[in-house]
């Protein structure tokens, strides 16, 4: 999973559980600990939260 996190463009592309990497452009909503993609429902752990959330500030201005 690692190489293909390193493969995979920063800008676009985040890692937010040990087996997720979402693609950011097609969050549709965030909910506590969970990215709603579409139908799916995907976790974000606690290893990976802080940067997620980081990145949601940032996003939002």
């Amino acid at each position: 999973m690692k190489n293909m996190e390193d493969l995979l463009c920063q800008d676009n592309f985040m890692r937010i559980h040990r087996s997720t990497i979402l693609n950011l452009d097609h969050i549709d909503a965030v909910s506590k600990n969970t990215v709603h993609v579409g139908e799916h429902r995907l976790p974000v752990s606690d290893l990976y939260k802080e940067a997620f959330m980081d990145f949601l500030t940032k996003w939002m201005g």
